[in-house]
């Protein structure tokens, strides 16, 4: 088959194109290497020559959708953490409601088991890192090991990830003219919440 289909660059940046568009539009159980290949008009063994599976393809569209998460928080800034935690918060609220798929690919099952994808958690501790910067910053946080303080980030935005993953399902009834009050609320009851342990 001639590998004439490709879109753009190169086909290792067509497939991670390819493939987050497959998940953004049918979800992470929809993505295939061989339909791929076919989509993108090259051979199946050309695909393996980038991506020596289906998990390694993965790994790089998650690692580009944590990027674009940390991408988020760059204009994130002010004297106030929680505040900024807010704003971190609604932020990656915005990015998951609308990119359901890809966040709920993001925050499934852990494909990167036995660390072979180490861009990828690079990419997970860089989104993350402005709110655990946030928690070290909010009362108590200069008095916890920076390990405590990365716990209490990532225990904050797991409880977030659970109530956005519910907003996917369409289990509360959440109308778009709401989205952002509802985001806002549930960040702050979120922020407060943690807030009140100290």
């Amino acid at each position: 088959m001639a590998e004439a289909g490709r879109r753009t660059g190169t086909l290792a940046a067509d497939l991670i194109d390819a493939a987050e568009a497959v998940i953004e539009a049918e979800g992470m159980e929809a993505l295939s290497l061989r339909a791929l290949a076919a989509r993108l008009g090259v051979t199946h063994p050309a695909v393996y020559r980038h991506y020596r599976d289906r998990d390694a393809l993965l790994a790089a569209v998650l690692t580009r959708g944590f990027e674009t998460v940390r991408g988020l928080n760059a204009g994130i800034s002010g004297p106030d953490p929680r505040k900024r935690l807010e704003d971190y918060a609604a932020a990656y609220a915005g990015f998951a409601l609308d990119h359901p798929n890809l966040f709920l690919a993001m925050t499934g099952p852990r494909i990167n088991m036995d660390n072979r994808y180490p861009e990828l958690e690079k990419a997970i501790e860089a989104s993350l890192a402005p709110a655990v910067v946030a928690v070290s910053e909010m009362p108590g946080g200069a008095g916890r090991k920076p390990i405590e303080n990365r716990a209490r980030a990532t225990v904050l935005f797991a409880a977030l990830q659970g109530v956005l993953a519910q907003a996917i399902y369409r289990r509360l009834g959440l109308k778009p003219a709401r989205r952002e009050a509802f985001i806002r609320d549930t960040v702050h009851r979120l922020v407060a919440g943690f807030a009140a342990q100290d």
